[in-house]
Order: structure tokens, then C-alpha cells, then sequence
């Protein structure tokens, strides 16, 4: 019997010494049934979901600014050896969140209610805190079943049952996470804010104006920011996290950086925007600010995201795309960016088209024709429009006339085919922010998110030069300006 006991005790121990795993933060070992080998592709298998399902918002500059920060608080995390992949979600709710293997999301409604980069980094932080406790791999061992996330594995994400349960993962994901687990992610938040030279007490303030959105009411809070209350004690948590670490970085300049994160939200929508729309005899874009020419008989179909357009002639002798690349950024750096999203690598030609000064034309050579692209340059953004002949047609006419009539829309057209938007404007006088928006806005509903989306209280004295964020709508349009007067 004693044999036995023996026997069982020391498989016991075999099989946990196994499954065991040293925990990244707390040096501990836990039980854990994956390998971060398994934990990546599964986070490779839902990253693919989420793009899907909610779809990515495709802004080269917030792109890229997002993926900076990301990165910057990320090499001082305690999985830093992971590659981290960080992404803008299109979606109106604030929220962020992060999945197995270092994919982190932050929502557009998100960017919408920051104020600065410091911000940005904290809510980043937070969700790379998640992930260096692998808190989403064990919330899906304890909600879905460790024999299940097995078979799930072993399958991989093109089987029919990752299909039938991938919506089941990312809602156990998306719900939220017990307080514990959030402290534990704000606490390292706190502690790689500072490791990359961020100032935390932005983060203390960003928990205040959520705490303010869940009192009032105020945008649509989703993930770490509803599942549980913000309320006094997690703030102070985070602001006792703070004063036990800061007096070792006070001799570093602890970042804030407002005014850059201002610049790259300015106009971005608070609600999804609906893509081409047909007035008239063109195509107009609020997202982006553009439009193209209307020509009876070409059939029109969406590309590879909503915003590309694929136009041609009954018979297909011809194919035009139209393709704004969105983005701050230089216009070298979005036509690289285009021809890597499009697989383009023989580049015959490049240089002015007609000698026009806001246009680049480039031909590559795909599958034994030329394809001709043109880049416009309608800042701050570029509107490709490219053409690919198949039969002798009439298409490049077609192609030249949409080159030659593309525009850029005017402010009042923007506000008319495009849903409410941020307006960063700077203040000319002292005043209070309610004295500001009273001139400004008659809705007090509107007064008050706008003041929450600021993280700013209403009697809150406005200095000259200050920036600050405003909406403009439809109904809103006459303030642009007044605004510039």
C-alpha cells in the first residue's frame, strides 16, 4: 500500500513539475498546461478574428504612432523577448484589450478620451501587465476548459472547431478580468510607464475621467474600463503605486507629450464612419476627405478594405482601383506602405506624372502587364488610383479623367457625408472651459462629454495657446467658422 502511495505521490509530482511554469512577473512556478510557443499562435489565431469581426481602423499615422508607444513601454516589460503587435480597433466603445501571446488592441472610441501620449502608454501598460501574467491564457483555461484549448491547438485556427468556438474565446477575453488580475495590470502599468520615462500620474487622471463616463453616463465603456467599478479605491491603488516608485525616477524627465498625440487624433471620427457615398455625379469619402468622379456604365465594387473601390467596364477589359492611403505621414513612407499591402515588387518606373507637382506616378510590371499607379497627394492624406488594361479599351481616358477630377473635400462637405469628429483647436483668450463651450454649444449633454473628453472640469481656466479637443457634426457645421474667425 505504501508502494503505491509512493507511486502516486511521486507521478503527482511528475505531472506537475510538467505542467509547471515560471511565472514572468513573480518569479514563481505555477501551473500552466502551454508553451509560449502555444500561446502565440493562438493569439495569431484570434488577432485574425478580431480583424474580422470588428475590423481594423486603417490610419497610417495613428497606426504607427500607436505601434511606437506600444513598442517603447514593451522593451521594458517582463516579456519583452515576445513581438508584441499592437492595433487600432474601428469601433466607437472605449475599451482595450489584449489576447494570448502579446496582440494588444486599443479601441478608435479609446484615442477619442485620451489626452496625451503618457496616457496612451498607461492604457498600453496595462494590457502588456495582462499579458506578462498570461492572465488571458489562464481566464481561457478556467472559462473554456484546458482539454478544449488542447484540441483547439492541436487543430489550429483553420479547423471547423476553432470556428465554433473562437467567438466563445474572445468573449471570455473581452468580458473583462476579475479585480485582482486589473490591479495586478495597473500596478505594472505604473511600473513600465516609469521604466520608459512616462508620467504615471497621467494614468491617475485618465482612471478619473473614466470614473467620470461611468457616473455620467458619458461614451460607451466596454473591458477592464465596465466590468468593474472605477471606483475611489482602484484610483488610489494606482496613486499609492505612484508615490512608492516615483522618488526613484526624479531625476528623469518624465513624459507627457500632448501636443504630438493632439496632432495625430485631430479629425479622427467618434463613430464609424460609412466610406464612399454617391452625391451627385461623384463619390464622396468623409473619412478621408475626398472625391472622385462619377462616370455612368463602370461597375463599382469595394476592394480589400471599405475604402478602396475596384471600377470597371462590363466587359472587365479594364480594372481601376481608387485607394486612399490615410496617414500622417510621408508620402514615400504610404507608397511603400501600399506596395507592400498589394505585393508590388517590380518597379519599372517612378517620377511625376505630367509634370504635375502633387502627383507621383510609379508602373510595376504584375503578371506580364504593366500596371500603372498614380499617388495624389491631398494632405494629410494620398489617394492612389491605379489602372490595369487587360484589352485594347477605352479605360485610360477613364483612368486620366478620375486623376484630373479627384479633389479634396471643403470643411462644410466633410461635416455633411462624415459622422461627428474631433476638432483640436487652441484657445485665443482666458476664459473657463463652460464659458467656452457655452458660446460655442447649446446642448449641455454636449458640454459635458466634451469637457470629460478633455479630463477637464467645467470651471477649469482655459489659457491662451491651450489645446483642446471640441466635436463637430452635421448639426455643428457653422462653428468651423466661427471657430477660424
Amino acid at each position: 500500500m505504501q508502494r503505491i502511495v509512493k507511486i502516486a505521490i511521486v507521478t503527482c509530482m511528475a505531472f506537475f513539475l510538467c505542467f509547471c511554469a515560471e511565472n514572468p512577473v513573480t518569479k514563481t512556478r505555477e501551473l500552466m498546461f502551454f508553451s509560449e510557443k502555444d500561446e502565440v499562435a493562438l493569439g495569431k489565431g484570434l488577432d485574425n478574428d478580431v480583424r474580422k469581426e470588428y475590423g481594423v481602423y486603417d490610419d497610417i499615422g495613428v497606426t504607427n504612432y500607436v505601434q511606437k508607444v506600444g513598442k517603447k513601454v514593451a522593451r521594458v516589460s517582463h516579456r519583452s523577448n515576445l513581438d508584441f503587435h499592437f492595433s487600432v480597433v474601428d469601433m466607437d466603445e472605449v475599451n482595450a484589450f489584449a489576447l494570448p501571446g502579446g496582440y494588444i488592441y486599443v479601441t478608435r472610441g479609446l484615442l477619442c478620451y485620451l489626452n496625451n501620449e503618457a496616457q496612451l502608454a498607461g492604457v498600453i501598460g496595462h494590457e502588456i501587465g495582462h499579458v506578462s501574467y498570461r492572465h488571458s491564457m489562464k481566464a481561457l483555461q478556467a472559462n473554456i476548459g484546458t482539454n478544449i484549448l488542447l484540441n483547439i491547438i492541436a487543430m489550429g485556427t483553420g479547423s471547423q472547431f476553432w470556428a465554433q468556438v473562437s467567438d466563445m474565446m474572445l468573449g471570455a477575453i473581452m468580458a473583462g478580468y476579475s479585480r485582482t488580475y486589473e490591479n495586478q495590470a495597473d500596478e505594472l502599468a505604473v511600473d513600465y510607464m516609469l521604466k520608459a520615462h512616462y508620467d504615471p500620474y497621467q494614468m491617475r487622471d485618465f482612471l478619473y475621467s473614466l470614473k467620470r463616463m461611468e457616473e455620467g453616463s458619458v461614451g460607451f465603456l466596454l473591458g477592464i474600463f465596465a466590468s468593474h467599478p472605477l471606483t475611489e479605491e482602484r484610483i488610489k491603488n494606482v496613486q499609492n503605486v505612484i508615490k512608492q516608485n516615483i522618488n526613484d525616477y526624479r531625476d528623469k524627465a518624465l513624459k507627457i507629450d500632448e501636443e504630438n498625440f493632439l496632432h495625430i487624433i485631430d479629425g479622427m471620427p467618434l463613430e464609424k464612419e460609412k466610406g464612399w457615398i454617391k452625391d451627385k455625379n461623384e463619390l464622396k469619402n468623409g473619412k478621408v476627405g475626398m472625391a472622385v468622379p462619377l462616370r455612368r456604365g463602370l461597375i463599382i465594387e469595394k476592394g480589400e478594405n471599405p475604402d478602396e473601390l475596384i471600377l470597371f467596364d462590363r466587359y472587365q477589359n479594364y480594372v481601376i482601383g481608387v485607394t486612399p492611403l490615410k496617414g500622417r505621414v510621408a508620402q514615400q513612407e504610404a507608397i511603400e506602405e501600399f506596395e507592400k499591402k498589394k505585393s508590388l515588387q517590380k518597379k519599372i518606373y517612378f517620377g511625376l506624372y505630367e509634370d504635375a507637382q502633387n502627383t507621383t506616378l510609379c508602373i510595376y510590371r504584375l503578371n506580364g502587364s504593366d500596371l500603372k499607379v498614380v499617388f495624389i497627394n491631398m494632405f494629410p492624406h494620398l489617394l492612389a488610383v491605379s489602372f490595369i488594361e487587360k484589352a485594347s479599351s477605352r479605360g485610360e481616358l477613364v483612368w486620366k479623367e478620375i486623376i484630373k477630377k479627384a479633389r479634396k473635400l471643403d470643411a462644410e462637405e466633410m461635416v455633411k457625408v462624415a459622422p461627428g469628429r474631433i476638432k483640436v483647436y487652441e484657445v485665443e483668450k482666458k476664459q473657463t472651459l463652460k464659458e467656452l463651450l457655452k458660446s460655442l454649444y447649446k446642448d449641455e449633454k454636449t458640454i459635458k462629454k466634451i469637457s470629460v473628453m478633455n479630463g477637464l472640469q467645467e470651471d477649469y481656466v482655459l489659457e491662451p495657446g491651450k489645446q483642446i479637443k471640441l466635436i463637430i457634426t452635421e448639426e455643428d457645421s457653422h462653428l468651423l467658422n466661427k471657430l477660424e474667425h
